[in-house]
């Protein structure tokens, strides 16, 4: 029993900082009691000793060793497990003593006692209230410590890994060699977006080290081997005298082997095959193209490869571990497996360009990027020519309720809000709507009704027209502009039964939907006003875009469209890069994202650093029945 209790005291001072044996000249009575207790004390007479400490308080309270007194009652029942009368004791000299010298001491045995108990919770929350600055350095590393032990026992590793990182950084000897077993205990937990964020906040480079070589192998557990290699080779050249260097070079040369790729060869994802063949043809051509010009003007032997998605998630996740193993460097697609695809490649470490419209896709991981027009691009470049150039400030909106129609609406009021406009009515129309008096009722104010013939699509009449009408008759045209974000079908329906209603003067916004030549001779007598953003104007005097559609249509004998000129686009960028020669697949990855202003045929180009295009698109605008670009800032 004795052994055992010597065994906790032990443990208790190594955490709570030493409770020595006071030993003074005797000086009065209260001396005498004191030292009396402190006697019993050093014979492991605790029970005497805890009578003489309690005596000692209950008679000179005023006394000057009465926090000493505390702290040893305090110790005693802790050795004892009695950790409720512990802290009541040091809670006691909290109160009564708070300028003693042991003020320190005594915080942090009472939060001991709480993680004893389980209560990591109220460590952590009472640690993070101590103001830290005024404890001496023996405390604050015992406080930083016992908070990293709250954080681990609670699960939350990289807390627990930022604590221990301090505790370490001010240890000495034996205590350092403690802190930091605990230290790689929570390091080998986290995940490689936690070690990024601790790479943020903690200081000593053997801690650094420490989180490079875990980051090391969380990458290369994923099967990214030149990411790892990354890693070590940091470790090796901030820190070479590391305990972890050795290992990390002969790591290093483990992960070479499997991270070696050929940088002139490229991978392609596209359903050559099923439903969606059509667009991925298109593609195909875009990339072809791209090839062969980029080969003749640079002399480049850059290789293709092509995999079939067949439209199927599996296959394209299959696509990208047979690009892995063939050395390719990069892959270019799939459109609508795109998904599966950039979650394998991300796995794999491989950089991919996806071509496709869905939301929050370049966030699946670091390498996966995006080449698309999307409909926030739409919106924002709309919106803000708008608001900017033109001046205009309340906007209404006229949609189709189904998701198409929802989506480009909120985005478009976000834009609206974001450049300091109003929408002032927005308004919603069945998909298989023909008859749009109500909506316009609605919209503006009209008590006419539509004739059948505009119902069906007929154009309007001159004895149509509706301006002799009477001011009640007229309707509320409160907004500067009215956007639409429907297909050509349903917006050659609406402007005429606008004009017929009189709601009329505004401009129109769109989008690229609405870059159809029947639309604008259908109906070019109400959309003259219109902005229409599109990602391709194969009519633009660029003469990059000339050459372009030239070559596409003396190859393939047709005018090229947004897919083919995207993809063309991709591909250039992407064969720059690994003709201008990268040692790693990550140096890939980064050479993308630092990619600013791309003058492709698309538009210029950039990349955020979470992977998505940012791309300068065109404005259109009808003049008689013929698309014509908006000349912008």
């Amino acid at each position: 029993m004795i052994k055992r209790l010597m065994l906790i005291m032990a443990a208790l001072l190594s955490a709570c900082g030493p409770v020595p044996v006071i030993e003074r000249a005797l000086q009065d009575d209260s001396d005498a009691l004191f030292l009396k207790a402190e006697e019993s004390f050093r014979h492991q007479l605790h029970d005497k000793a805890l009578q003489g400490y309690q005596e000692y308080v209950n008679r000179f309270p005023a006394g000057k060793l009465a926090p000493d007194a505390l702290m040893k009652i305090g110790a005693i029942h802790s050795s004892r497990e009695n950790f409720s009368e512990a802290r009541k004791s040091y809670q006691n000299l909290l109160d009564a003593y708070p300028a003693s010298p042991l003020v320190p001491d005594a915080v942090v045995a009472r939060l001991y006692t709480f993680h004893q108990q389980g209560q990591y919770k109220i460590v952590i929350e009472e640690a993070e209230k101590t103001a830290l600055q005024a404890f001496p350095a023996p405390q604050l590393l015992r406080l930083l410590t016992l908070k990293g032990d709250s954080y681990a026992a609670l699960g939350a590793c990289p807390d627990a890994a930022v604590s221990y990182s301090q505790a370490y950084e001010m240890a000495q000897g034996a205590e350092k060699e403690i802190i930091a077993s605990k230290l790689q205990s929570s390091v080998i937990q986290l995940s490689s977006p936690d070690i990024q964020s601790a790479l943020k906040v903690v200081k000593p480079p053997y801690v650094m080290g420490l989180l490079w070589y875990q980051l090391a192998i969380n990458e290369a557990a994923q099967g990214r081997f030149d990411e790892a290699s990354t890693w070590l080779r940091r470790l090796m050249d901030a820190a070479p005298d590391h305990p972890l260097a050795e290992d990390a070079r002969r790591r290093a040369a483990e992960y070479a082997e499997p991270s070696r790729f050929d940088q002139r060869t490229v991978g392609c994802l596209l359903p050559l095959s099923g439903r969606y063949r059509v667009y991925g043809d298109q593609v195909l051509r875009g990339i072809q193209l791209a090839l062969s010009r980029y080969g003749v003007l640079k002399n480049s032997e850059i290789k293709l490869l092509i995999q079939d998605t067949g439209s199927d998630p599996s296959k394209a996740a299959a696509g990208v571990k047979e690009l892995v193993e063939q050395k390719a460097a990069a892959i270019i697609g799939p459109l609508v497996t795109a998904e599966a695809a950039a979650v394998e490649a991300q796995k794999s470490g491989i950089p991919i360009i996806v071509l496709t419209q869905k939301e929050n896709i370049a966030e699946i991981g670091d390498y996966v990027f995006r080449n698309f027009l999307t409909p926030r691009m739409q919106v924002e470049q709309s919106v803000e020519y708008a608001i900017h150039t033109l001046g205009l400030k309340r906007f209404a909106i006229l949609h189709p309720d189904e998701k198409y129609g929802k989506i480009f609406t909120g985005l478009f009021g976000d834009a609206v809000v974001a450049h300091g406009g109003s929408v002032c009515c927005v308004k919603a129309y069945a998909p298989d709507q023909t008859d749009f008096a109500d909506v316009i009722k609605k919209l503006a104010g009209t008590t006419r009704q539509t004739p059948q013939r505009l119902k069906t699509g007929e154009p309007l009449q001159p004895a149509d027209q509706t301006g002799g009408g009477s001011d009640a008759e007229k309707p509320t045209v409160d907004f500067d502009a009215l956007f639409i974000p429907d297909a050509p079908k349903h917006v050659e329906l609406i402007l005429p039964q606008l004009a017929y209603h009189d709601v009329e003067g505004m401009y129109l916004i769109g989008t690229n939907l609405w870059h159809h030549p029947e639309l604008a001779k259908a109906c070019q007598q109400f959309i003259q006003k219109a902005i229409i953003p599109d990602g391709f104007f194969p009519e633009s005097q660029m003469p990059d875009v000339q050459e372009f559609v030239r070559i596409f249509e003396d190859t393939f004998g047709e005018k090229p469209g947004f897919v083919e000129a995207v993809s063309y686009d991709t591909a250039v960028m992407l064969f720059q890069l690994v003709h201008r020669g990268v040692d790693s697949r990550s140096a890939l990855r980064r050479e993308l994202i630092s990619i600013r202003d791309f003058p492709g045929v698309t538009g210029k180009t950039s990349f955020t650093e979470s992977g998505d295009a940012l791309k300068k698109l065109y404005l259109l605008r009808v003049r008689g029945d013929r698309f014509v670009e908006i000349s912008q800032p």
